[in-house]
């Protein structure tokens, strides 16, 4: 009888710690997936605004022009005296239909000359304006049209502003308020004033330079500049080129 009860206890034993047997913790298994060639995203690649442009050397800088236009290089000054050295960056062609321009009277009714003119000065901006052509551009007579259209992003003039001005005294029946001439300015300027708080100089690397943006119409031989139609002409390639121009230069 004895026997029995301990057979029957080891029994219940041995069940309860079969039943009550600790269970491993499964561990889950990760699997990394390298990305394929045909998974990667693709990071699309921006053309390059400067494709088939020419190259500009200078001893002191160098840009970036379209392939129709010309640049040539010489002294600048008056009479004898040596100012400096210039590039005038002219297109071969200006097409008149774009709206850049406003329609000026008949007798100077076609712009056939744009002009990107980049000054390098050898003599000080004092010394220049003592010269009777030295003009500085912080003048008592507030411009009728006095207005930034956007800033210069790369490149040497990184930092600096493209402004467009007029006086408009030079011309002759044409719609006011609107600008003769752009100029790299050292600050931006909204238009709600016509006073000019520099003199149109710009220092980079040590170096002066004066910037401008010109459109003169030579049909009738006068040389008036044409008058820029500004919500249309900074739609068109030839603002575009201009400020790509502009930010090319090193």
């Amino acid at each position: 009888m004895l026997v029995i009860v301990v057979l029957i206890g080891v029994v219940g034993f041995m069940v309860y710690k079969n039943h009550n047997k600790t269970k491993p913790t499964p561990v889950a298994s990760t699997t990394t997936t390298k990305p394929t060639a045909s998974t990667q995203a693709k990071t699309p690649t921006a053309p390059d605004p400067y494709t088939g442009w020419q190259t500009y050397t200078g001893t002191d800088f160098n840009f970036k022009y379209p392939a129709d236009w010309t640049a040539t290089a010489g002294n600048f000054g008056q009479d004898r005296a040596v100012w400096g050295t210039a590039v005038s960056i002219n297109p071969n062609s200006v097409p008149t239909t774009t709206g850049a321009f406003v329609n000026p009277p008949a007798s100077y009714s076609k712009s056939n000359s744009y002009t990107v003119t980049i000054k390098e000065f050898t003599i000080s901006t004092s010394e220049y304006l003592s010269y009777s052509g030295g003009v500085g551009y912080n003048q008592p007579t507030p411009y009728n049209y006095l207005k930034t259209s956007g800033q210069v992003t790369s490149g040497l003039f990184s930092g600096k502003y493209l402004t467009f001005l007029s006086q408009l005294n030079t011309i002759k029946n044409v719609t006011n308020k609107l600008p003769t001439q752009g100029l790299v300015t050292n600050q931006s300027y909204d238009g709600s004033s016509g006073t000019m708080t520099e003199q149109g100089f710009v220092v980079a690397n040590g170096k002066t330079y004066q910037i401008t943006v010109d459109s003169t119409d030579d049909s009738a031989g006068n040389g008036y500049p044409s008058v820029f139609n500004m919500s249309g002409y900074t739609g068109t390639d030839l603002y575009k080129d201009t400020v790509l121009l502009l930010n090319s230069v090193q």
